[in-house]
């Protein structure tokens, strides 16, 4: 009952018109959540085609027919399968998707249908497409049973390549949301197959977790009308590229009239936020997380979107608000018992404004993270030094970020102009253990301008701050967090920030 509450299962060795390789039916009454990994072999979609002339005419009118008996003797096979786990509640579907890789076999429908027709199912999480180009949903899918599911998960990689529009996908997931929408309570989905216009004439009356990932689609319905059908909502999610020579439209506007009950919502995370949204000036009070940031990340446009993006043949626009535009919708909103806050911006005359705001309005904000952006014609961060972030941190006439007596962790990416991309290797390889001279100064240099800034943020920042963090660039357009520890010995001289060793520090890749 321990060892095989969770299960993994190949996928390709289940699909199969031979004997199925499975887990032995002597375990089912103990599986609890089950895993498929891999591409399934796809025995319903024809091997052959036209231009494979070795066949004769009989092979290749019979070669459909027998692979088509064969789909539909495994799929049964797998629904007699899930329906004797007595205590299968969870379902989960990964297919290893690379960023270009666009020719991904997808889910067969036996295989969707077995799960989403166990009677005990209430989570299904997909990772990758949902289905093959050549799919077409069967005549009797409408007649298909469905659990009522309480999580339903489809992600691809928020990669870089152009969105797939298959018809059928969006087919598929109208047929499961149409039916799974009362129960639901956690749903994740890309945006480009997603049935927006159908969902919004649905009710969801337990949902709780909305999130839409991709390329933001051009409707001209917004997306408050389908907002308004989910009353619980308490995580809202939209984490949406900009398609180019487009701007970001709001999610609620001014000429909306109806209502739209978001009381409940706790998180709220919005790229590329639009000014005039109204959806700003009816947050919650409560409201404890507000993420606004860009995606994908403003950098990341200028270092890797211009080369790849355009081969691949995807359009994004490097949409990014000011410090004007950002102070704007944070003194629309009324929100002071927010305990996270994320803002991406490039900075203006109304840069110090921003940061006052900021110190003033959350008094009870444990973490912060900030993408700022030099403005035009700027040359050092006014950071380090007796520069302009004395008058952010100790103006003793205007609350400031030095009085968020609750703040623990500040992660920043400052756009340092004298920043260098470090090249690091794995602790495993010859060049980490014997550096060359230039990677050395790299590392020396980038080590120098971080700690000096963090320094400057342990002296004047309150003595609730536990960690400081800063983006460093590296080599091939990868970022790394470079956390420090904020050290005060007690009684002795002022907090300094000491960084953690190079093992604690993590990568991330692009979207930092």
């Amino acid at each position: 009952p321990v060892l095989f509450r969770k299960c993994l299962v190949e996928s390709k060795l289940l699909d199969k018109s031979e004997d199925p390789e499975f887990i032995p039916p002597s375990l089912w009454p103990y599986i609890q959540e089950l895993d498929f990994y891999g591409f399934f072999a796809r025995r319903d979609l024809p091997k052959y085609k036209d231009e494979d002339y070795e066949l004769n005419d009989s092979e290749r009118i019979l070669d459909p027919l027998r692979r088509s008996i064969a789909a539909k003797k495994l799929g049964k096979f797998i629904y007699e399968a899930l329906a004797s786990m007595p205590r299968l509640h969870s379902v989960r579907i990964v297919q290893p998707v690379w960023e270009y890789d666009l020719d991904v076999p997808g889910i067969p429908w036996y295989v969707l249908a077995a799960v989403l027709g166990t009677a005990g199912m209430r989570s299904i999480a997909i990772g990758g497409p949902i289905c093959h180009p050549d799919d077409r949903l069967p005549p009797d899918a409408e007649f298909v049973s469905i659990a009522p599911l309480e999580t339903f998960h489809l992600e691809r990689p928020l990669s870089l390549h152009p969105p797939r529009r298959i018809p059928t996908e969006r087919e598929t997931l109208h047929l499961i949301l149409s039916r799974a929408c009362r129960s639901l309570q956690r749903l994740i989905l890309p945006s480009e197959p997603s049935p927006l216009t159908a969902m919004e004439t649905w009710d969801w009356p337990a949902l709780r977790d909305f999130s839409l990932r991709g390329e933001r689609k051009n409707r001209s319905r917004p997306l408050v009308k389908l907002l308004r059908k989910m009353p619980r909502l308490r995580t809202l999610s939209l984490v949406l590229a900009e398609p180019a020579r487009s701007s970001p439209p709001p999610i609620w506007p001014s000429s909306f009239s109806g209502r739209c009950q978001i009381q409940n919502l706790e998180k709220l995370t919005v790229t590329h936020p639009n000014p005039d949204d109204e959806l700003y000036a009816h947050l919650p009070g409560t409201l404890r997380r507000l993420s606004l940031p860009c995606w994908p990340r403003y950098y990341v446009h200028h270092c890797i979107l211009r080369e790849y993006m355009t081969e691949a043949g995807a359009k994004w626009s490097p949409a990014i608000l000011t410090s004007s535009k950002m102070l704007d919708i944070l003194k629309r909103s009324q929100t002071p018992q927010l305990t996270d806050l994320e803002l991406e911006y490039q900075a203006d005359d109304d840069d110090a404004k921003l940061w006052r705001h900021v110190g003033s309005s959350y008094p009870l904000l444990t973490g912060l993270r900030v993408h700022r952006y030099r403005a035009d014609g700027e040359l050092e961060v006014p950071v380090v030094g007796a520069l302009a972030f004395q008058s952010l941190t100790r103006s003793s006439r205007t609350p400031s970020l030095a009085r968020s007596r609750k703040l623990k962790l500040l992660m920043l990416h400052l756009d340092f102009a004298d920043l260098p991309a470090v090249t690091l290797y794995d602790d495993g390889m010859d060049e980490m253990q014997h550096p060359l001279p230039e990677q050395t100064r790299q590392l020396t240099q980038s080590m120098a301008t971080m700690t000096r800034a963090a320094d400057v943020f342990a002296k004047t920042l309150s003595s609730s701050l536990e960690y400081i963090c800063f983006l460093r660039p590296l080599r091939h357009e990868e970022r790394q967090w470079v956390t420090f520890n904020v050290v005060r010995d007690a009684g002795v001289g002022e907090p300094r920030a000491e960084p953690f060793e190079a093992r604690h520090t993590y990568k991330l890749y692009g979207y930092s």
